[in-house]
């Protein structure tokens, strides 16, 4: 199967299933690091892409859209992986499978904040293609993942110590201890954007139902007044009998429909209040989530 009929979230898949069939604790933060692992070292040994999709230069190091998108449909992120179709295991051969195997393995069993700052480490893709961090969320180059991965794949087969790979549990300084709360941060935003989501189908729900019903019930006030003049004009000659000697009958028929027209004006105003509300409400509740989300991501990038 071509890369262009494999996706980020089809190798996430694969990767989510390894982790947790070798019992290895991941999260987004986690997974992405190690979908970016595993296409770098794909790419260097094979020379071809896993996916259609390439990494993109985010604040937390190399994400991947597809991934992050699937990411915020589904609270449940990894067990909604766990229950897509094995596309690579049906997809690549034998011998691939395995180098994906061991590039799973080897980064599990790391934190994600010790992914997190070797995959923005200076030197290395997601530093030359920001500019050292300055130029954020445009793609990285697959020249340059597939160089830096050739040459730790080169001086782990020489048996050197890669200056490349570099995980030391016992140094956590400042700025890893602020990544540890990445991981919350994404749960929350995943979080807020599904809320977010889930007002606006509230108020879109409303919205229609709020349209059809003052469309139905204009239709109804249109169709019974034009009922009642017809029968007005029929019965002609009646009502002005029915005027001079018992008008009651006559009047309470012209409350009854004055009534039900200013009923009909009140509704539509009410309605069309209510869609005036709704509108507001959409734009103002995402932008305000939203800026503060922007603000939080420019604090910690």
């Amino acid at each position: 199967m071509d890369y262009k009929e494999i996706n980020s979230v089809d190798v996430a898949a694969y990767i989510a299933k390894q982790a947790v069939i070798k019992n290895y604790y991941i999260d987004l933060t986690k997974l992405q690091k190690i979908l970016y692992a595993c296409y770098g070292t794909y790419l260097a040994v094979t020379g071809k892409r896993l996916c259609i999709d390439n990494p993109k230069a985010w604040p937390n190091g190399p994400f991947f859209q597809k991934v992050y998108d699937f990411s915020i449909r589904h609270i449940d992120l990894i067990q909604s992986l766990l229950e897509l179709p094995d596309t690579l295991n049906n997809s690549l051969p034998v011998d691939e499978l395995k180098l994906l195997d061991k590039t799973v393995t080897f980064f599990s069993q790391y934190q994600s904040f010790q992914l997190v700052n070797w995959s923005r480490k200076e030197g290395g893709p997601w530093d030359k293609a920001t500019n050292h961090g300055y130029n954020l969320h445009v793609k990285i180059d697959d020249s340059l993942i597939a160089d830096y991965f050739k040459t730790i794949i080169k001086e782990e087969s020489s048996g050197e110590q890669s200056s490349n790979v570099e995980f030391d549990k016992d140094k956590i300084d400042a700025e890893s201890r602020t990544n540890l709360s990445s991981d919350l941060f994404d749960s929350k935003l995943r979080e807020i954007d599904l809320a977010i989501k889930k007002q606006k189908l509230i108020f879109l729900s409303i919205k229609n139902v709020s349209l059809c019903c003052g469309v139905a019930l204009s239709w109804i006030t249109v169709i019974w007044s034009v009922c009642s003049l017809n029968h007005s004009l029929k019965h002609y000659s009646d009502l002005i009998a029915l005027y001079e000697h018992s008008h009651e009958e006559l009047i309470l028929w012209m409350y009854g429909l004055s009534i039900c027209s200013l009923t009909a004006l009140v509704i539509t105003l009410c309605l069309t209040l209510t869609r005036i509300f709704i509108k507001r409400k959409n734009k103002l509740v995402p932008k305000t989530v939203v800026t503060a989300l922007l603000e939080e991501f420019q604090r910690r990038g």
